[in-house]
């Protein structure tokens, strides 16, 4: 989609705002804003009190998919605008700036921008200027609405209604050239806005794993829909196996739009996609859950879940943190997360179970671990799945669904391979020995090099115990139901 090149006049102008949506392809609303025939300015504003703050593995992507978006714009002769701040202040100075301008946007469903987007549009057309809001971050635009006009809260009949609904959309190229306002506008430079973590660069394996931005995003993308996922349905549930997507981050960040990765991989995989596109549905639910639910992150869904009689054990949530609980499935997963902000699905089920039922340590804790620690963090998926766990959530796993650690060690990591690479210091153990070193006779432990409570750590619990501590809470609460 090419940019027309006659002259316009800088009083006849668009301005595109870039948020949950760090892509040139298939976006809509950049697609509109082009089609409007005026000239553009593109947009991005830090406002931490909306989004990502330095500090958080997801101030790390940003970073550098910021980076690639506006290498890509300026390899089109265009000029990505950087501003930090209150978006409300922001767009005043805006005002004050361009002598008048249509915005284009697309929506984002986190409870925080609602009342923002409002405050915005409001701002806009009390000066006269025009606000054009679209809805390209989901499958389907709009709520879905059970036959009841209420709203879905189990995820079976929603994925059924939006099969029903789905209607994929065609997705505009990028443009091939970007036309520059004769007004400059300032701008920040990213480097100031210190998203990348330094003393201590916690982040410094990221970059082994990771490319962010729609450059790499479009990339792995086709390596997943080329070769990988007829594989998908079969090998996900194991975590050394390279069977997933690995996606995750790059919708976060909006590199990707759902409906772009939902074609690609219908027309490489056909029949063999629904396992995978089901997934992305579950990330709309969430979405949905949280746009009806506001406050899906700090209170259960499920009311009667908030009695729980949660434990005060930081002894215990820092061993978790740190992936030094002696149980080596739960110690592999939080060493792979902090390491490469990071963690396998199916093992992150595990960690989360072993956190709420095992230490029966607040599910609102382990939200917050990794809303700072993963690269993929999202409001409504990291809320919707934590609570799903919990058993407090729609739709969600009964909380007497306790994750065995160690069964679900041998069943899914069955080799040990996926510890051994995260928890070197059990390498030299069986496969038999691996998922269950305190069963091992300590002699045969030490001459491989393992001594418990020392160069690895003791169960911090006792799983049958814990269970039933898990399973007796689980009454008092229905108790005071």
């Amino acid at each position: 989609m090419a940019i027309k090149n006659e002259k316009h006049s800088d009083a006849n102008m668009s301005l595109f705002w870039f948020r949950s949506d760090l892509r040139i392809a298939s976006n809509e609303a950049l697609a509109a804003a082009i089609n409007s025939d005026k000239l553009l300015h593109l947009l991005y504003i830090l406002d931490e009190d909306l989004g990502v703050a330095p500090g958080k593995a997801t101030a790390w992507w940003l970073h550098h998919s910021l980076a690639d978006l506006s290498q890509r714009i300026a390899d089109r002769g265009g000029k990505l605008i950087l501003r930090r701040g209150k978006t409300a202040d922001v767009f005043a100075d805006l005002i004050k700036d361009l002598p008048s301008f249509d915005l284009y946007y697309n929506a984002d469903f986190a409870p925080q921008y609602r009342e923002m987007d409002k405050a915005v549009t409001h701002a806009l057309e009390a000066a006269g200027y025009t606000a054009n809001r679209f809805c390209d971050r989901l499958v389907v635009p709009g709520s879905l609405k059970t036959q009841a006009g209420g709203w879905y809260k189990v995820f079976t009949p929603y994925y059924k209604a939006l099969l029903n609904e789905l209607q994929l959309r065609p997705q505009p190229f990028a443009p091939e050239a970007f036309e520059l306002p004769q007004q400059e506008l300032a701008s920040d430079h990213l480097e100031d806005w210190g998203l990348l973590p330094t003393k201590p660069n916690w982040a410094s394996g990221f970059g082994d794993e990771w490319t962010p931005g729609e450059t790499g995003a479009q990339e792995r993308l086709m390596d997943f829909v080329q070769d990988t996922i007829a594989g998908y349905k079969s090998g996900r549930d194991f975590p050394i196996k390279e069977a997933v997507s690995r996606l995750s981050p790059h919708l976060r960040f909006g590199e990707l739009s759902l409906n772009s990765v939902w074609q690609a991989a219908e027309f490489y995989a056909e029949d063999k996609a629904a396992p995978f596109t089901r997934q992305l549905v579950w990330k709309e639910f969430s979405t949905e859950l949280l746009y009806q639910f506001p406050k899906l992150p700090r209170e259960a869904f499920k009311p009667e879940y908030d009695r729980m009689p949660w434990q005060k054990d930081p002894k215990g949530l820092k061993a978790w943190q740190k992936g030094m609980t002696g149980y080596p499935l739960i110690d592999a997963g939080m060493r792979e997360l902090w390491h490469s902000g990071y963690m396998h699905n199916r093992v992150r089920m595990v960690v989360a179970s072993f956190l709420i039922k095992d230490l029966l340590i607040d599910w609102r804790e382990g939200l917050k671990w990794f809303d700072e620690t993963l690269v993929d963090a999202d409001d409504a998926n990291n809320a919707a799945s934590w609570q799903w766990v919990a058993g407090s959530g729609a739709d969600a796993a009964p909380y007497f669904r306790i994750f065995n650690p160690v069964r679900q060690s041998e069943k899914f990591d069955p080799k040990g391979e996926y510890i051994r690479k995260w928890v070197p210091e059990l390498a030299d153990l069986t496969k038999d020995e691996i998922h269950a070193p305190w069963e091992v006779p300590e002699m045969d432990l030490r001459m491989k090099g393992v001594v418990l409570g020392d160069t690895y750590p003791k169960p911090i619990v006792d799983h049958a115990e814990a269970r039933r501590r898990a399973l007796k809470a689980l009454e008092v609460t229905k108790e005071e139901a």
